[in-house]
C-alpha cells in the first residue's frame, strides 16, 4: 500500500467538495485484538460537516477508480457514521497503539505531512485522550485474552465430556438422545459445573456427529427445515 498521505490527500479533496473538513487522522496498526503481531495495516478517520449525507456506494466507486487507492475488495473497508455515539472514543482509536505521536490543532488542510489533524476541542485535551486510549487498549486486550482462554477451556471441557460419555457405553445405549443428554448433565454436575441447558440438546447432536452416530445430513434434517 502507498504511504497513507497519498491516500489521505485525495480523500480530503473529495470530501471537501461536499462540505467543510473538520479533522482527519491515520495510524499504522500492527497487532490484533489480543495484542499479538498481525499483518500491518492502516486506519484512517475523516470528519466533515457535509451539505448532504455521503453516499457510501458513490464514495466507493470513486475510491476504486482513483489511481492512488488500494485495489481489491479485501484491501480496504469503508464505514460511514452519520452521528457517532462517542466521537472522542472514535478519534482515540487512532492513538491506542501509539507510544508517541505527532499532532496539531485544526489547521488548513495544506499541511498534509502530519499523522493527525484533530478537531480543536479534541486536540486541546490530546494528552488526556492519548493516555485514555492506551489504557483502554490495554484493558480490552486483557479482556479479549481472558475471553479466549475461557472459550478454549470450555471447548476442552466439552471434548473431555464427550469422550467420558462415549467411554461409558460406546456401542449400545450411546445412540439414545435421552441417555446422552442425561450423561452430559451428570458429567457437568460431577465436575461442579452448571449444565448449559439452553444449548445442551445441541451438544447431544454435536456428540452424535462427532462419534458417527448421526450423519451431517441427518443433523441438518433435525436442526433445520428444508426451506433454509
Amino acid at each position: 500500500m502507498a504511504h497513507p498521505r497519498f491516500v489521505v490527500e485525495p480523500i480530503i479533496e473529495y470530501l471537501s467538495k461536499y462540505g467543510e473538513m473538520l479533522g482527519f487522522g491515520w495510524c499504522r496498526e500492527t497487532t490484533n485484538k489480543f495484542g499479538e503481531p498481525t499483518h500491518p495495516h492502516f486506519h484512517m478517520n475523516f470528519s466533515a460537516d457535509l451539505d448532504e449525507q455521503l453516499n457510501k456506494q458513490s464514495f466507493q466507486s470513486w475510491f476504486r477508480r482513483h489511481p492512488c487507492m488500494p485495489k481489491g475488495n479485501k484491501c480496504y473497508s469503508v464505514s460511514i457514521l452519520a452521528d457517532p455515539d462517542d466521537e472522542d472514543l472514535w478519534w482515540r482509536y487512532l492513538l491506542k497503539e501509539q507510544e508517541k505521536f505527532a499532532w496539531s490543532t485544526h489547521q488548513p488542510m495544506q499541511n498534509m505531512g502530519r499523522e493527525y489533524n484533530f478537531p480543536a476541542d479534541f486536540a486541546e485535551k490530546i494528552e488526556t485522550h492519548w493516555a485514555m486510549a492506551v489504557d483502554q487498549r490495554r484493558l480490552q486486550v486483557k479482556r479479549n485474552i481472558e475471553s479466549r482462554e475461557r472459550a478454549l477451556q470450555n471447548d476442552s471441557f466439552r471434548l473431555r465430556c464427550y469422550n467420558h460419555v462415549h467411554n461409558l457405553d460406546p456401542d449400545t445405549e450411546s445412540g439414545s438422545t435421552r441417555w446422552i443428554f442425561c450423561q452430559i448433565v451428570k458429567y457437568y454436575m460431577d465436575n461442579n459445573k452448571v449444565p448449559p441447558f439452553n444449548t445442551l440438546l445441541n451438544m447431544v447432536y454435536d456428540y452424535k456427529v462427532h462419534f458417527g452416530i448421526m450423519t451431517a445430513d441427518q443433523y441438518y434434517s433435525v436442526r433445520y427445515s428444508d426451506e433454509i
